[in-house]
């Protein structure tokens, strides 16, 4: 039997284009039904600011806008998954999220799975959606092993996708605005 490395991050470079991206986060903004405070989740219509972070975020809504975006992540999912043969099911949540360097917005070393309902994170997934000249730092370090971490391409669409139990943070932003959609795909409870 090959042995599989859960350790590795799916990497790909999506050619896509600015307008269609811009179209997706205008319509991100203004129609997100969520505001997160502090981790906890507050349905009130309003971006959210995470104090310490400063990050702001939007939940997408799954409908006819986003669609073309859905099938661009689960193509990238579907691909990635080939190298952990996870049992993974639907897009649990995307998020659009942007670290601003006035607020020096960061995200510390965590994992993206714990107590339910987050234990039925699989894959996580990050989208970068700004050139990489705009803004400095805000760099995305998945953890793999000692000292050893993998840098995630800056370039303006790349994904990365990695397993949800690989700690990762975002370095601060120290001029500019970094802007990323992030995600989680679920499964059932490992075996």
């Amino acid at each position: 039997m090959e042995s599989i490395n859960h350790r590795q991050v799916y990497f790909n470079s999506e050619n896509i284009s600015k307008d269609f991206i811009n179209n997706i986060i205008n319509f991100v903004k203004s129609n997100s039904d969520l505001q997160m405070d502090n981790g906890n989740y507050n349905f009130d219509k309003k971006e959210q600011e995470l104090s310490g972070n400063e990050r702001k975020v939007w939940q997408m809504s799954k409908t006819n806008e986003t669609e073309e975006f859905v099938r661009l992540i689960l193509r990238n999912v579907k691909k990635a998954n080939e190298l952990y043969s996870f049992d993974i099911g639907k897009i649990l949540n995307i998020f659009y999220m942007e670290y601003a360097s006035e607020d020096s917005a960061s995200l510390e070393y965590h994992m993206d799975i714990g107590p339910y309902p987050f234990n039925q994170r699989k894959l996580s997934f990050s989208l970068l959606v700004n050139d990489p000249l705009e803004y400095e730092g805000g760099q995305l370090e998945i953890w793999r092993n000692n000292n050893e971490f993998t840098l995630m391409p800056k370039d303006f669409g790349t994904i990365a996708i990695f397993p949800s139990f690989l700690p990762h943070r975002v370095t601060p932003v120290t001029k500019g605005v970094r802007k990323a959609f992030v995600g989680f795909i679920g499964g059932p409870p490992y075996k």
